[in-house]
């Protein structure tokens, strides 16, 4: 699937509790309107010669409570903030420590596609986030709202990092676009330029200029 999602950064995370907060979420918002922080461990993981890196892909495990999910998200494009770009997803049983634990079907054919069947995966970067998910009514379209307040870790480097996503669940990016231009006139927002796992890329290779 096609996953499109404005990212921005904030300097303070206080200031996702005022965009929570906000009339202009409030009157979007469908269902829970203070939903509860939940901890979330991902891990980005890639062979030992870094190939899915080489191939600006990335491939995540996250535990999501009591469940593991995985995701393969394929070279795409991050302009003033909006990312697009083809993501793949599927449950697992477990971290992943080869090719071979990740699940038949669409999703390991699709790794298969990029790193050979036989690959062992090393873990490289690790995320820790809190995050509160709402879901909104925006123009004609179904979009999610992240807040994400947590932590970044790769090389033995870490980065604090406050977010906020608007990800289009369905219906037309124009939606998502003309939402975020409302929050940045509203509070002190600025558009992400890096995804976490580029993120994780960058504090690698700070890790490796300092060796």
């Amino acid at each position: 699937m096609l996953e499109q999602e404005l990212k921005f950064t904030v300097a303070d995370a206080a200031v996702l509790d005022e965009v929570l907060g906000s009339s202009l979420i409030g009157s979007l918002v469908e269902g829970d309107t203070d939903p509860p922080a939940e901890r979330f461990h991902a891990v980005y993981y890639d062979t030992p010669d870094s190939h899915l890196e080489v191939l600006r892909c990335s491939l995540r495990a996250r535990r999501e409570g009591m469940r593991f999910r995985a995701a393969l998200k394929l070279p795409g494009t991050l302009v003033d903030g909006l990312s697009q770009r083809e993501e793949y997803e599927a449950d697992i049983d477990r971290w992943p420590a080869s090719v071979a634990d990740l699940p038949g079907g669409e999703f390991r054919r699709r790794v298969e596609e990029l790193i050979p069947a036989d690959s062992s995966l090393v873990p490289r970067i690790e995320v820790d986030m809190l995050r509160r998910v709402v879901h909104l009514s925006a123009g004609s379209s179904q979009v999610e709202l992240v807040l994400d307040e947590g932590e970044i870790r790769a090389g033995g480097r870490q980065a604090a990092l406050c977010e906020i996503e608007l990800e289009l669940m369905r219906g037309d990016v124009a939606d998502v676009l003309e939402l975020g231009a409302e929050l940045e006139r509203a509070f002190p927002l600025r558009r992400s330029l890096l995804s976490k796992h580029a993120i994780g890329i960058s504090l690698l290779g700070e890790a490796h200029d300092a060796d």
